[in-house]
């Protein structure tokens, strides 16, 4: 009788250790679980603060093209405007420039040239 209650003791010692570890690896994976959960708040946090970062990107991207845009449209606007004045103003006579058909230089170097008649006459 005494070797049958040291048999069953035996048994229920084992069973007893069975549990524990099948508890021991339940926590195991409980914990698992929660890192795993914890790593996915991660990551999504991650993932908003690059779509954050890729907004503020193209945001800066826009903004520098419409003060390109701006600074090429102002220059358009000013140089038309100094065109118009120059033209209105009669600022801008084609025929006395420099080097022009009507000018001094012109007309002194055509009449000294040997072939001046042709051009001359």
């Amino acid at each position: 009788m005494l070797n049958k209650s040291i048999e069953e003791l035996k048994g229920q010692t084992q069973k007893l250790e069975e549990q524990r570890q099948l508890l021991h690896r339940e926590r195991e994976r409980e914990e698992i679980s929660v890192k795993i959960e914890q790593l996915k708040k991660l990551d999504d946090l991650k993932l908003a603060l690059d779509d954050m970062e890729v907004e503020e990107i193209q945001q800066s991207n826009m903004e520098s093209s419409r003060q390109k845009i701006s600074a090429i449209r102002r220059l358009k606007q000013q140089n038309s405007v100094q065109d118009t004045d120059l033209v209105s103003y009669g600022k801008v006579d084609t025929d006395n420039i420099i080097g022009g058909v009507n000018s001094p230089t012109l007309k002194a170097n055509v009449a000294s040239s040997p072939n001046s008649d042709v051009f001359l006459g």
